[in-house]
């Protein structure tokens, strides 16, 4: 696969997430609400399209609790 493709499926497969569990917006969010354990985070930010569309991108992404303790 081309990088075009691979961005496409990508971003198809966050849509698919979003879709499933929704989204969290961080200036709503807090520390006292119902994290999972561990995963990865993807955060967008308003303004930030995804080039020749008004689709959002992704600005970064990160990962937590993936060792014990």
């Amino acid at each position: 696969m081309n990088r075009a493709l691979n961005l496409e499926c990508f971003y198809s497969i966050l849509e698919e997430l979003k879709s499933r569990t929704g989204f969290r917006k961080l200036l709503e969010c807090d520390g006292k609400m119902d994290w999972p354990r561990r995963g990865v985070y993807f955060f967008f930010e308003s303004g930030e399209t995804r080039a020749g569309s008004d689709r959002l991108r992704v600005v970064r992404v990160g990962t937590h609790g993936l060792k014990q303790g």
